[in-house]
């Protein structure tokens, strides 16, 4: 049987600092077996927000590709301004543009792979001193003590619409630490199929990981 490391997995988690609980979860259901009713609820309570984050930062006019699959989500309170928008379309997976004063949130035109969450943790941990990384990967570091890496790695931490809403509330407060799980590679000797694996289990409570090689 051959074996060979091929890399790690890793996740950067973030987690509120001071926070007193943990903010309400982001409802994910599968909106191709809501009724129709259900489906209207959900575009309602979108509208509803969406009006919302228009009012508190006193945006005009708005155009929203509204995603069904999140069930729950809630406006912030307070103006916030750019950063806030453009974290809100990270979390909801959308592109955001402004045009003749109109902001747009669309799918049209979004693509995953210009997140380059890989690189921009690869780039984040081979700048950091040997101290900074343990700390990193034990206690957990402020966003506002990554320097000018904040801004970079700020938006691939909004998994979803109410994690979005955190991170622009509280932005240099939120802790971020750094799980690593080994990959292997190796040759099955019965069917002599090349299979990847990992040592250790995943742990369904924190992001998904993100191949490193």
């Amino acid at each position: 049987m051959m074996v060979g490391v091929t890399g790690l997995l890793v996740s950067l988690g973030a987690v509120a600092a001071g926070a007193q609980q943990a903010e309400p979860p982001t409802t994910r259901y599968f909106p191709s077996q809501a009724s129709q009713t259900e489906l209207q609820e959900v575009y309602h309570v979108w509208e509803e927000t969406l009006r919302a984050i228009c009012d508190v930062e006193g945006i005009e006019a708005m155009v929203f590709d509204i995603e069904p699959a999140y069930e729950y989500i809630e406006p912030w309170e307070k103006r916030l301004g750019a950063e806030a928008m453009r974290l809100f379309a990270f979390g909801s997976k959308r592109r955001w543009l402004q045009v003749d004063g109109v902001q747009v949130f669309t799918r049209v035109g979004y693509n995953y792979r210009t997140n380059r969450y890989t690189e921009t943790l690869l780039d984040l941990l081979r700048s950091m001193d040997e101290e900074t990384l343990k700390q990193l990967t034990n206690e957990g570091v402020r966003l506002s003590e990554l320097g000018s890496a904040r801004d970079q790695v700020l938006p691939r931490l909004a998994l979803d619409p109410a994690m979005a809403k955190v991170l622009a509330e509280r932005g240099g407060e939120v802790l971020v630490q750094a799980t690593f799980a080994p990959q292997f590679e190796y040759t099955d000797p019965k069917t002599g199929a090349s299979r990847v694996t990992q040592l250790g289990s995943m742990d369904a409570n924190r992001p998904p990981r993100m191949p490193v090689t």
